[in-house]
């Protein structure tokens, strides 16, 4: 993908006096807005600027997978495309480590809740501090 060259800032000066008094006004407002652009576009997103949230959790599963007790959570967004897991960390016993990669099957409910359905990949009876991100 190319780069974008920064943007060639409006200078005031450039024009002639009569116009001075707009263009200093145009100015303030777009040289920001074009340089906070070509950042972003030349590869310089954080996390802040996508559209995901990052949360954490504790949550505890049976053998199936199912959550032991309350399995809902504020996400922060209202029907999610997808949850990913980032960490896994087991507050029971730190020598138990999961299975595979947790997957975690969800159904949202609204006011930036989901239920949490199933949880693949966690051993059971173990608390866990899962790390999320969710899209």
């Amino acid at each position: 993908m190319s780069r974008l060259t920064n943007v060639k800032r409006i200078i005031t000066e450039d024009f002639e006096p009569q116009y001075q008094t707009l263009i200093s006004r145009l100015g303030f407002v777009l040289n920001e807005f074009m340089g906070d652009t070509v950042d972003i576009v030349n590869g310089n997103i954080d996390f802040d600027n996508l559209a995901q949230n990052m949360i954490q959790f504790e949550i505890t599963v049976d053998s199936t997978g199912k959550p032991t007790k309350n399995g809902s959570v504020n996400v922060g967004k209202n029907n999610p495309t997808g949850i990913q897991v980032i960490r896994a960390q087991n507050l029971t016993n730190s020598l138990v480590y999961p299975d595979s990669s947790p997957f975690i099957s969800y159904t949202p409910v609204g006011n930036n809740i989901v239920t949490i359905n199933n949880i693949k990949g966690l051993p059971a009876n173990n608390n866990y501090k899962l790390t999320i991100i969710v899209y």
